[in-house]
């Protein structure tokens, strides 16, 4: 409450339609000009408020309208990283009331942000995990906690493997590898940056993500630079940031050709085999 002379205040005193539902609540922070006080519980409606003095008398004509409770009835998207810090929007209705919101897993209340009647927050951090946890998600309003009918569910972080890059004309197309999960992570989400070899980071425009059931394959590309080598790309998604480097491609690469390597051993040494042992027999046979 804002205005002037303030500093007599003892209380609040908060009246309905009717006398006998008067309530009156202490005061705190009174600076003289401003002052903090907690509104009562009260039915849906409009209240009259003003401030008593140590006299009794009770001065000013403010009016508190009691809306109704806030309700969450989704989350979107339903999922996030373990390193947290992605943007959720709530579904629900009267959400203009919400202080907060808190996770069943970090005590401390998160922060909200409410404009032209959308609310969003920033996940927090689940450590120590690697497999997909539920946490419970509640809304903070006042001195209430209101449960949301659905759960937000945790996978561990994206996994970014290898990275390409080639020219086409004036730009650098990049794409990047990631392991396939179910974060069902957007375009809006990724910022890429190709780190030049000058140790400068250039802005890499997000252009698609093409799914697969094994690997994710992240697309940008750096504009208007035909001259531009990249020595390596930097993602973040969240509080997640990830470093690819051209000899951590090339290792992962590498890796992945051992397999193949060894079947086409496997295979030659059974051809081997074969026709080893086709020439002991043709050398046996007395025919020969």
């Amino acid at each position: 409450m804002t205005g002037k002379n303030l500093h007599h205040v003892t209380r609040v005193r908060i009246q309905g339609h009717m006398e006998c539902s008067l309530k009156e609540s202490p005061v705190w922070n009174n600076t003289g000009s401003s002052l903090t006080f907690h509104i009562p519980s009260g039915d849906k409606g409009s209240v009259r408020v003003c401030v008593v003095l140590p006299d009794g008398r009770c001065l000013g004509k403010a009016t508190v309208t009691y809306g109704s409770s806030p309700s969450c009835t989704g989350l979107i998207p339903s999922t996030t990283w373990a390193s947290g810090k992605r943007k959720i929007k709530v579904q629900g209705s009267h959400l203009e009331f919400v202080e907060g919101v808190v996770h069943d897993h970090a005590p401390q209340t998160i922060q909200t942000n409410y404009s032209s009647g959308s609310l969003w927050y920033h996940t927090p951090l689940f450590e120590h995990m690697n497999q997909p946890v539920t946490s419970t998600v509640s809304l903070r309003v006042a001195n209430q906690t209101l449960a949301c009918s659905s759960q937000l569910t945790y996978h561990p972080d994206p996994e970014f493997t290898s990275y390409t890059a080639i020219k086409t004309g004036n730009d650098l197309r990049v794409t990047i590898e990631k392991r396939a999960d179910k974060l069902n992570i957007a375009t809006e989400e990724i910022l890429v940056f190709g780190v030049q070899e000058d140790n400068q980071d250039v802005e890499c425009v997000m252009e698609t993500i093409e799914k697969s059931n094994w690997t994710d394959s992240v697309i940008c590309e750096i504009k208007n630079t035909p001259n531009a080598n990249i020595k390596s790309v930097k993602i973040r998604v969240g509080n997640v940031t990830v470093n690819l480097d051209s000899t951590h491609t090339v290792l992962l690469r590498l890796f992945l050709l051992i397999p193949i390597i060894i079947i086409v051993i496997v295979v030659f040494l059974i051809l081997l085999g074969i026709a080893m042992a086709k020439l002991i027999t043709n050398f046996l046979d007395p025919r020969h």
